[in-house]
């Protein structure tokens, strides 16, 4: 909505100024304030819709909850396109784990397709997802969860697999259920990668950029990013596969003795709600549960890794399960990637703006989009070096994550305190970081209505080959 009213500003500005560009409208080296607009509109379009590769909306979903659910992951690529990348790496991990995992015929498009929900089990008259958690279970495993799943039977994990595996499409016909296909994929990045080299020809040729082709570049800059871990990833699959599973002539449950109780699970079968991730750890470090609601639940699909009974739609950001400290890798890494896209906003450093004011808006926007993320790197690095997580519950008891099927040991002690008061801090500088994006988006089309002769001529491509004339 703020991008749609400040085009509609814009193009007034346009309208209001049209007359005097009507004096050199007929150079061929011009390029008008609309032409500018359009073309950074168009880069942003592929950036934020066609890039992104939305998981399947669930079982007999219907087309205005796969238009929305996609119309959302738009807005947030537009608002917030770190999160997308932390999406899209978390699959990419997951994706390349379970390929390997499983091998056979599984490839990385397979596993892609696994994780993004494409793959749905019917038993009988039950029709649900199953968690890549409960095709991992051990028979000892299984023992223990009957006590708490009536559906669940010694064989069923075993049997959901040999069903999965004896009907796994081959990678054409995965392809067939994709709306993206190579070409695609390639028109998108050349339109990206066009609006890249005009950026740097103009560079080249001491031509001057207006801030709003920053701003595209840094989201052109991001979708090479997202479309490398996407690759392999089928594009708006609009249903998942019915996989039939055989009847089994076990009982539907184990019963316990009576009078026990039933064991917990293992940790690697329990959700990890990952309290301490970039989103949802900033509320609830200083219990802000009435702010922006929306914004914690975003933060609990994105690190929702356990499919429950009975569930036959995912969450919007779902993806493969990891450890915690898998989880810190991936925070550095898209840290990393958010700093980066806010580093290209500083390439404006230098750059023609109307007034002092807005020059200093500019640079200490950029510097707060580019240096903020980063904040988060120092306890994440340490607990990806020492394997050591911790809970928002009692910071005094952090728990050092041993891998998959470890199980978790305490480790008490002041290291929980200097660890949770750092995170705060990391989450208070991350504070700055929407209302500096805000910033700068008003900055760059508050510039359009002020722009030079120079910002108006077009890169002479000729005078980067050599000719006789």
């Amino acid at each position: 909505m703020l991008l749609f009213v400040l085009l509609l500003a814009t193009l007034a500005q346009i309208t209001i100024t049209h007359g005097q560009e009507t004096t050199i409208q007929f150079n061929t080296n011009y390029r008008s304030t609309s032409d500018i607009v359009w073309s950074c509109l168009i880069t942003v379009f592929a950036c934020s819709w066609i890039s992104v590769h939305p998981n399947v909306a669930g079982y007999n979903s219907t087309w205005w909850q796969r238009y929305r659910a996609r119309l959302e992951l738009m807005i947030w690529a537009l608002v917030a396109p770190e999160l997308i990348i932390l999406w899209a790496y978390r699959q990419w991990l997951g994706a390349r784990q379970l390929a390997a995992e499983l091998g056979g015929k599984w490839t990385t498009t397979h596993a892609h397709f696994f994780q993004m929900g494409g793959f749905i089990f019917k038993e009988g008259n039950r029709v649900e997802y199953i968690g890549l958690d409960w095709l991992r279970l051990t028979n000892t495993d299984v023992t223990m969860l009957a006590g708490f799943e009536a559906w669940m039977t010694r064989s069923r994990p075993r049997r959901a697999m040999k069903a999965l595996n004896d009907s796994l499409p081959t990678v054409p016909e995965l392809a067939d259920r994709s709306k993206g296909d190579p070409l695609t994929k390639t028109v998108v990045i050349l339109q990206t990668f066009w609006f890249i080299l005009q950026c740097l020809a103009r560079k080249i040729q001491g031509l001057p950029t207006t801030e709003i082709e920053v701003i595209t570049l840094a989201y052109a800059a991001l979708t090479g990013v997202i479309y490398y871990f996407w690759w392999d990833k089928p594009l708006d699959v609009q249903c998942p596969i019915v996989v039939e599973i055989q009847p089994d002539d076990q009982p539907p449950h184990l019963e316990l003795l009576p009078g026990t109780r039933p064991p917990p699970p293992p940790p690697e079968t329990l959700s990890r709600s990952h309290s301490n991730t970039v989103v949802r750890g900033f509320f609830r470090a200083f219990n802000f549960r009435f702010i922006l609601r929306r914004l914690d639940d975003i933060g609990q699909s994105l690190n929702s890794t356990m499919v429950y009974s009975n569930t036959t739609s995912l969450s919007l950001f779902f993806a493969a399960p990891t450890t915690d400290r898998m989880d810190s890798l991936l925070q550095i890494v898209a840290a990393c990637l958010a700093s980066g896209f806010g580093a290209i906003h500083m390439a404006a450093w230098a750059f023609f703006f109307p007034s002092a004011t807005t020059q200093f808006l500019w640079r200490i926007s950029s510097l707060c989009i580019t240096v903020s993320p980063l904040a988060i790197v120092p306890p994440r690095l340490y607990a990806y070096v020492t394997g050591v997580a911790w809970s928002w519950e009692d910071p005094t008891k952090p728990v050092v994550d041993r891998g998959p099927g470890h199980g978790y040991r305490k480790a008490g002690g002041k290291k929980g305190w200097a660890l949770m008061w750092s995170m705060r801090a990391a989450y208070c500088a991350l504070v700055l970081y929407l209302p500096a994006r805000i910033v700068l988006l008003v900055l760059a089309f508050m510039q359009l209505g002020r722009l030079t002769a120079g910002h108006h001529q077009t890169v002479e491509w000729t005078s980067f080959f050599p000719h006789v004339g």
